[in-house]
């Protein structure tokens, strides 16, 4: 099992900061963690560019002011993507599955999403990158 506990509270930083402020600064220092070529199957591809329309397709599909938070799922290291609720309490809507390399670069990205649909469904996550941004 990898050790993701010293990378994921960085990564779940750069990549919360990027997603509520948007500013370059931020787009910069998120894009260096991710390999040139980084593997995210649930946003259709490769590359940075892929992540990066990923994260902001996510964030329309939920609502501006979702988190990215360390967490654990079974024996698996992951970061969860909490969403806060019209009440105030925040709730799991998802989470990211990561492989890092020994040069602390994102080499794999992928999602699982908890949002259920009207009829108890879950959401298919292949619709995240079909969503417009």
């Amino acid at each position: 099992r990898e050790n993701l506990n010293p990378f994921l509270p960085h990564f779940a930083q750069l990549a919360s900061d990027w997603l509520l402020t948007r500013s370059p600064q931020a787009e910069q220092s998120l894009m260096a963690t991710l390999a040139e070529d980084v593997q995210a199957p649930i946003f259709g591809g490769r590359g940075r560019d892929v992540v990066r329309q990923g994260l902001e397709a996510i964030d329309w599909h939920l609502g501006s002011g979702l988190r990215l938070v360390p967490s654990e799922l079974g024996e698996e290291q992951v970061l969860a993507v909490m969403v806060e609720a019209n009440d105030g309490r925040w709730h799991r809507a998802g989470y990211f599955v990561l492989r890092v390399s020994r040069d602390s670069t994102v080499t794999y990205l992928d999602y699982r999403s908890d949002e259920p649909l009207a009829d108890g469904e879950p959401v298919p996550t292949s619709r995240l990158a079909d969503d417009p941004y």
